[in-house]
């Protein structure tokens, strides 16, 4: 597992029906290695996985709830989302999460 620390967090927005959006940036202490963002990217190519890229910024994003199965150990009745995004040669990251 890389070492890493949050180095900020973003409480978003609340609203009446509970709804939120918090982001939580961290710094890895060291760059991830290109074989990993090299096994995303075949993750991207065989499809379907949750995993997209945009130049070189790799996120994946999971949502469940409302009629969306959620993932193993995630509640079917929340409705909620997940998000993380990298960047090849960045040792910076942020995680997006919350409800909808």
């Amino acid at each position: 597992m890389p070492k890493f620390k949050v180095t900020s967090y973003d409480e978003g927005g609340r609203v009446f029906t509970g709804d939120y959006n918090d982001s939580f940036f961290f710094e890895f202490k060291n760059p991830l290695p290109d074989e990993l963002f090299d096994e995303i990217g075949k993750k991207i190519e065989a499809g379907n996985t949750g995993w997209r890229k945009e130049g070189n910024k790799y996120s994946f994003s999971q949502t469940w709830g409302n009629g969306i199965p959620a993932p193993k150990g995630e509640d079917e009745n929340d409705d909620r989302f997940f998000n993380i995004t990298i960047t090849r040669g960045d040792k910076r990251g942020v995680v997006n999460h919350g409800t909808w």
